[in-house]
């Protein structure tokens, strides 16, 4: 028996309905397929060319005079200096300055680990210092812009992570106290880790300040133990962070633009987490050295003339005047973030910028009241500013959605060949100029020769006692010949010195018990080693 004329019309248009809705389901399925298809294409793309721009810096870092921080320079040594202590079976009973280095040398360790040599192993942790700071910057654009598609917000935080690798590349001198702080992150010892933190602390107070529900709890939690954690190591994370963000948010709860329960949430997290890592410093306590006073002995005045010399410094020669263009160019994006956020109405954007406002000013403040006089505690006055100009970039490139979409994948492809293979260049020929020191080189070579143990002040014998078979050959004394535990294994002490290893216009006090008597001269370029074998003295330290 068939239905009539209108039950079959309302079966026809009920399947017509029917297959409409699971015409446009697969429509939105294959649309979501597409979007992800296309964000992971776009991260893919930023970590290779996140990648090889770290590559190019790095290797262009180390063909400049610059390579001596990354390889010699006596506080940069540290990590190798640990390394070798491991590796010759020595007791471990390490002295290190109030920061405790843990990340840094974790990281080392574990690539070192690959045994790829000394010179390789710090070239591959300059290169993941500044991928790490890449990850900071693409987080940071996420969390600002999440309207924004993948590709743009990758392009935005390249072109932020693009102009630290120039400043990198700008950074010309061997001293670690001139003011060329973007090259500091590639090495271990000048607060990489603590850069780091300050960067995620940024983007993590940025998603408070958007943040709703049960992830504003779960973000206040994740923010005290990464305050607690970069304190333990660093207690200068205090005034690189909590200060900036406590000042940012109070400000803004006065001008009207903050809550307050949610700008008070945000300092008790950072001051509750400093206090946390303060405690538990304690149990590493022994491992520390030096005291407030070792930090507080300048002026105000010395202070002004100290970076107003480095200034003039940088401003020498032509890369000093890029970088200060491109710098002007980073504060000019702060200002152009925070006006287009409260024009916007963007809370994370404004926490952002306004925090970064907060970092310019106070972190010359403090660094003009009486501190040791030192450019590696400026690095926040530039790394700060990298998270919102690529949110800026990101922002500019908004309009270019689908050029982008298209572009990175095969940009990303010839960029990384390009740049990988003059890397692997360069670095082949930094490895026949800038990466060997001859002088260096020669100390080596006789002071593993002796088999005997020597003294020298910190700067003078670091770069050596990094690369022998032992470091502990090299005992690390001041002028006056008392030892000088910092930095070191306090284990290289009480034993007995036949010769002192001097540079160029050092005159130390030398013992009675070397002095009286003849001696021998060694000549290593820069270097000077004085062999008073067989007479020999101890140097001893208190623990």
């Amino acid at each position: 028996m068939t239905g009539s004329p209108a039950s079959s019309l309302a079966s026809d248009r009920t399947r017509r309905e029917r297959g409409g809705g699971a015409a446009r389901r697969g429509d939105r399925e294959a649309g979501r397929n597409a979007s992800a298809r296309r964000g992971w294409r776009a991260e893919v793309a930023w970590l290779v060319l996140s990648t090889a721009l770290a590559c190019g810096a790095v290797a262009m870092l180390a063909q400049s005079d610059r390579a001596w921080l990354l390889f010699y320079d006596g506080d940069s040594v540290l990590p190798t200096l640990v390394a070798g202590s491991l590796q010759s079976g020595q007791a471990q009973d390490w002295i290190f300055s109030p920061v405790l280095f843990f990340p840094e040398l974790a990281v080392y360790l574990a690539v070192g680990a690959l045994g790829l040599g000394i010179h390789p192993t710090i070239l591959i942790v300059a290169v993941v210092n500044l991928l790490l700071v890449s990850a900071c910057l693409r987080l940071a654009v996420r969390i600002v812009l999440p309207d924004l598609s993948p590709p743009v917000q990758v392009a935005g935080s390249l072109l932020g992570f693009g102009t630290l690798a120039v400043f990198v590349c700008l950074d010309r001198t061997r001293s670690h106290n001139d003011l060329e702080l973007a090259s500091l992150v590639t090495t271990s010892t000048y607060y990489a880790s603590t850069v780091v933190a300050l960067l995620v602390t940024l983007a993590l107070v940025a998603a408070l300040a958007d943040a709703e529900g049960r992830r504003v709890v779960v973000l206040a939690v994740v923010l005290g133990l990464l305050a607690a954690g970069a304190v333990l190591v660093n207690p200068l994370y205090a005034l690189w962070s909590v200060a900036p963000v406590v000042a940012a948010a109070g400000t803004l709860v006065l001008a009207g633009r903050e809550h307050l329960r949610r700008a008070a949430g945000i300092a008790a997290s950072l001051i509750v987490g400093c206090a946390a890592g303060l405690l538990g410093r304690v149990p590493f306590s022994g491992l520390t050295g030096g005291t407030a006073q070792t930090y507080l002995h300048s002026t105000p005045w010395r202070a002004i003339r100290f970076y107003g010399g480095r200034v003039l410094q940088r401003l020498a020669g032509t890369s000093g005047w890029i970088a200060v263009a491109l710098y002007a160019a980073c504060l000019a994006s702060v200002v152009a973030l925070l006006l287009w956020s409260r024009r916007t109405g963007r809370p994370a954007a404004l926490a952002l910028s306004a925090t970064v406002v907060a970092t310019l000013v106070i972190t010359p403040a403090w660094n003009l009241t009486g501190v040791n006089l030192a450019a590696r505690y400026l690095q926040p006055i530039l790394f700060a500013t990298l998270p919102v100009a690529a949110c800026v970039a990101a922002l500019a490139l908004a309009r270019i959605d689908g050029v982008l979409a298209r572009a990175l994948p095969l940009t990303a492809g010839v960029t990384a060949v390009g740049v990988l293979a003059a890397s692997g260049l360069a670095v082949a020929s930094a490895a026949r100029t800038a990466m060997v020191d001859d002088s260096v080189d020669c100390v080596v070579e006789w002071v593993d020769a002796s088999g005997r143990a020597g003294a020298g002040t910190f700067w003078t014998i670091r770069p050596i006692k990094a690369y022998l078979v032992d470091p502990s050959r090299l005992v690390q004394v001041r002028t006056d010949f008392r030892p000088h535990a910092w930095l070191v294994n306090s284990s290289d002490y009480d034993v007995p010195v036949s010769f002192v290893v001097t540079t160029t216009g050092e005159k130390p006090s030398i013992p009675d018990a070397l002095a009286t008597g003849p001696s021998v001269t060694i000549d290593c370029g820069r270097y000077t080693i004085t062999d008073y074998a067989p007479r020999t003295y101890t140097v001893t330290v208190s623990r």
